[in-house]
């Protein structure tokens, strides 16, 4: 790869989702009840804001290699010319499959892309990926990085958890120095809090986690908290998804929140999910500031993006 110059500004796009092929309704999930009932929570989709999941019956390979496909059609990048491919996961069991990596490079002629895993971070991992792009690209070893997550429950007895029912989902989007996208990523911050990894933490821990990574976030962007227009954050069920927006300060009506209903938690694809579908909305403008979040246990990141007003693909 070609070493580029230091301080390049780094562009996201090329957002592409792939859903899960077949939607169910949450309520006709075998046994639902009784799921509800041992988490403590009650079955009502007025209070939650459940309603449907999608469910991949799909290969891991094919879900991926789907959303690659798009990303470069929309994008008019070569595969040639991807100098890094960063695949996420917050259920990484098929990468057990160690040729899947090697085939997904050479079906799409990703012939000079080094690969790179991220799986140990949950939920957080794609707006991580997303960072390690860029920061790839402001070392000087590259200039469009392929970024992409897929995850999927694996089984109805895993769909419905604590903090939300899970969806089969896969996303991929484009990182770059050089070419005119619809997003510029402007901040970025992420800790940790191994007691929460273990479901050991209190509220006011978490509070602080979400204060930290906020303030951090913010503070990378150079900018204040009221220069946020609008906020991509994961799918929890609407109480805990409203608490943790109250907690980094921000009313809930910046919560852009429409996919909760009928898609539910996609893991590490929430907040991108959720800024691919009010991107496609006649919604916002050129200058916007948008904060991605993503939650996980014990983790928490946030990235703050721009938008360009560069055409948005249909």
């Amino acid at each position: 790869m070609q070493r580029e110059e230091q301080g390049a500004s780094f562009g996201l796009g090329g957002l592409t989702v792939e859903l899960g092929d077949t939607i169910r309704e949450v309520e006709a999930i075998a046994g639902a009840r009784e799921q509800f009932a041992a988490l403590k929570l009650p079955m009502n989709s007025a209070l939650l804001r459940y309603r449907h999941f999608r469910e991949s019956t799909l290969a891991p390979g094919t879900v991926i290699s789907r959303v690659i496909e798009r990303c470069l059609e929309d994008t008019g990048v070569e595969a040639s010319d991807i100098d890094m491919f960063i695949l996420t996961s917050a259920s990484a069991g098929f990468l057990a499959d160690r040729r899947l990596v090697p085939d997904l490079l050479k079906r799409h002629g990703l012939l000079r892309a080094v690969p790179m895993a991220i799986v140990a971070q949950e939920c957080t991992g794609l707006l991580s990926a997303i960072h390690t792009a860029c920061m790839h690209i402001r070392s000087g070893l590259g200039r469009r990085i392929l970024v992409a997550s897929y995850d999927q429950a694996g089984a109805d007895a895993h769909r419905i958890q604590s903090f939300g029912v899970i969806s089969d989902a896969a996303v991929a989007c484009l990182i770059s120095s050089i070419d005119p996208l619809d997003f510029r990523v402007l901040g970025f911050a992420q800790y940790g809090n191994v007691q929460g990894m273990h479901g050991e933490d209190n509220l006011d821990q978490r509070q602080a986690l979400i204060n930290k990574v906020t303030v951090a976030a913010l503070s990378d962007a150079g900018m204040p908290l009221a220069g946020v227009a609008k906020v991509f954050s994961t799918n929890f069920f609407w109480p805990l998804a409203t608490y943790n927006a109250t907690a980094a300060g921000f009313s809930t009506q910046l919560l852009h929140a429409d996919t909760l209903l009928d898609l539910g938690h996609c893991l590490s694809a929430d907040a991108l999910i959720n800024l691919d579908h009010y991107n496609r909305k006649p919604a916002g403008q050129p200058g916007d500031r948008y904060l991605l979040q993503a939650f996980a246990m014990g983790l928490l990141a946030s990235m703050l993006v721009e938008r360009t007003g560069a055409a948005v693909q249909g």
